[in-house]
C-alpha cells in the first residue's frame, strides 16, 4: 500500500484514525475530516478501507454501537444513551442498533441482564 499512496497520505488516514477512535459520538463528517487532514474524501475513504478492511462509516458505527452496548451495561437508559451518541432521536438510535445487532436495545439489555445474572448465581 506504501506505494500505491502517498506517504503523507496514509499517515492522514491513520491520524483521521485515531481521531475518529478518540470520539463517541459521530463528530464531523466525512468530507470535513478529509479536509481537516489534507486529503480527499475519496482517498481517506479508499486507503481507510484498505489498511483497516472496513469502510470508514461502518467503523464508526460500529464504534457507536459497542460504545452504545457499554452504555447499556452501564445501567444508563435508552433516551440517554441514544442522545450520548449524538443520535437526533431515540428511535434513530433503536433502527441502528437493531440494524447491527438485529436486536432492540431493550432485548439487548433484557438478554444481557439476565445473563448477568445467573452468572452471579
Amino acid at each position: 500500500m506504501q506505494n500505491k499512496y502517498k506517504r503523507s497520505a496514509v499517515a492522514a488516514v491513520a491520524a483521521v484514525k485515531k481521531h475518529i477512535d478518540s470520539l463517541r459520538v459521530n463528530g464531523e463528517s466525512t468530507s470535513a475530516l478529509a479536509l481537516q487532514y489534507g486529503i480527499s474524501r475519496n482517498t481517506l475513504q479508499e486507503i481507510f478501507k484498505e489498511k483497516y478492511k472496513i469502510s470508514i462509516g461502518h467503523y464508526r458505527l460500529k464504534l457507536r454501537m459497542h460504545e452504545a452496548q457499554k452504555l447499556l451495561r452501564g445501567g444508563r437508559s435508552i433516551k440517554e444513551v441514544s442522545y450520548s451518541l449524538g443520535y437526533a432521536s431515540h428511535s434513530s438510535f433503536t433502527n441502528a442498533f437493531r440494524s447491527f445487532f438485529n436486536l432492540s436495545p431493550a432485548e439487548w439489555r433484557r438478554i444481557h441482564h439476565n445473563a448477568n445474572k445467573q452468572v452471579k448465581l
